[in-house]
């Protein structure tokens, strides 16, 4: 058909028929998956981006850093020894040897060890009255002796006292059934924030993997996060062997000769400590405090998992500590 034939046959049309045609709109048919596509490609855009903003404005932590395996002493190994512990004879024992309790004032004191260097010295409280058993020849030793003050630290706490025949030297001793009413008047009694130190923080239990410790965490932080708010009553700790820790802390107060004893986290927010003694000191400082410093430790300080090696060649899960036992404070001198 030529051209020209073809424009005679539509000029001849029903303009009606034409009009009909021009406004006819041709439908395409779409797949149902399409809308659900689009619909789960929305969601995952939100779900990305709200994660994001999550991630920016403190959320989740990012967890540990990778952990290094590092081989140390087994706890117990470290102070091994390779005889059988004896009895020493009276005479061959240290005066706080010999006698292990001071009374003054009311209280009882037990000996720390340790000796009080004269510059710690404080002043003279009055006389009391120290006391031990000789085992070889079963008799009991009284003596009356001067009790004095241990700078920084509150009497009700702890004091030092001097022996007749050592009259320039001072001894350590604490109140094993002293018990704070509240976080502020432990601190203030033993004057924390001047004479502890911290060192490791262990996480979690000993495992077959070994311990997760973490190495050089400032003392600072603990007192920034942890001890921020001393008004928090003492709860007491008469279930202190069934608290499970999430973290503890080596801690020592070297004065009165409190060496690489623990404060312990649990995850729901309780602190609970044997310093300077096992008493009865708990305080629910809160699992979001306890939470934020766990976290603050894993980013940004060097983890370890620490492999405890026996004397005897035994290592990882044969050298764990055994039941009951925690490793907690014995490795590691405090920071």
């Amino acid at each position: 058909m030529k051209k020209e034939e073809l424009f005679e046959m539509i000029d001849e049309l029903d303009p009606a028929l034409v009009e009909e045609a021009e406004q006819t709109t041709i439908v395409k048919k779409i797949p149902k998956w399409v809308p659900m596509l689009s619909a789960a490609a929305a969601i995952l855009v939100l779900f990305v981006g709200g994660f994001l903003l999550y991630k920016h404005f403190g959320g989740t932590s990012d967890g540990p850093k990778d952990l290094i395996a590092k081989h140390v002493p087994a706890p117990d190994a470290a102070s091994a020894v390779t005889e059988i512990h004896r009895e020493y004879p009276w005479n061959e024992r240290m005066n706080p040897e010999r006698f292990s309790e001071t009374e003054y004032d009311g209280r009882k004191y037990t000996t720390r060890l340790i000796l009080v260097h004269a510059e710690n010295v404080g002043e003279k409280l009055g006389e009391g009255h120290v006391s031990g058993y000789d085992t070889y020849n079963e008799e009991a030793h009284e003596l009356t002796v001067p009790v004095y003050a241990i700078r920084g630290i509150d009497p009700t706490v702890g004091v030092c006292v001097s022996f007749p025949d050592e009259p320039d030297r001072a001894y350590a001793y604490t109140n094993f059934s002293y018990v704070p009413k509240d976080l502020k008047e432990f601190i203030d009694v033993l004057s924390l924030r001047e004479t502890m130190t911290t060192g490791l923080v262990y996480v979690g239990e000993y495992t077959a993997d070994g311990q997760i410790v973490y190495e050089n965490v400032p003392t600072s932080l603990i007192w920034d996060i942890l001890l921020d708010d001393t008004s928090v009553v003492n709860e007491g700790s008469e279930n202190y062997t069934t608290y499970r820790s999430a973290f503890s802390i080596s801690t020592s107060v070297n004065l009165i000769g409190c060496h690489n004893l623990s404060m312990s986290l649990t995850s729901d927010g309780i602190l609970y400590t044997n310093v300077p003694d096992w008493t009865g000191k708990a305080f629910q400082i809160g699992a979001e405090k306890v939470q934020r410093f766990l976290k603050e430790v894993e980013e940004n300080y060097q983890g370890y998992r620490y492999i405890y090696d026996q004397p005897d060649g035994k290592t990882g899960n044969e050298a764990r500590p055994a039941s009951g036992e925690t490793a907690v404070g014995q490795t590691g001198e405090a920071q």
